[in-house]
């Protein structure tokens, strides 16, 4: 086992480095947090958290994500035709449908006819 002391000198030895550290490197600038990020994942949050679009800034995976989250939200699959790419569309749909199947009140199994990959549609089927 360590001494007390020496796990209490190091751990003085790194308090005193970060105060070092801090004094002159000096504070975190605001700026680093307000640059548009070149990561998705940053357009991504920004724009659903916000429920707008616009903050994508462009991003076409950030875009489909949005349409995917509004989609699922709304329970309406015809919300996918936002997305570009045909099988992110299916998919979107096939996953809203599902969604309204197993959620519903009443429950429908006419939901599940219409999903279009099989193993979401099984899925469906059991779950329902």
């Amino acid at each position: 086992m360590k001494n007390p002391f020496i796990i209490t000198s190091i751990v003085f030895f790194l308090f005193v480095m970060l105060i070092f550290f801090s004094i002159f490197q000096g504070p975190i600038s605001n700026d680093l947090f307000n640059v548009k990020g070149t990561d998705p994942i940053i357009y991504m949050n920004r724009a659903v958290s916000s429920g707008d679009i616009e903050k994508c800034e462009g991003d076409v995976s950030c875009k489909n994500v949005f349409v995917f989250t509004q989609a699922l939200k709304s329970k309406d699959p015809e919300t996918c035709n936002g997305i570009d790419n045909e099988e992110s569309k299916i998919n979107c749909k096939d996953n809203v449908i599902f969604l309204k199947a197993t959620s519903a009140v009443v429950v429908n199994t006419d939901y599940c006819d219409q999903i279009q990959d099989e193993d979401i549609r099984r899925l469906c089927e059991v779950s329902v």
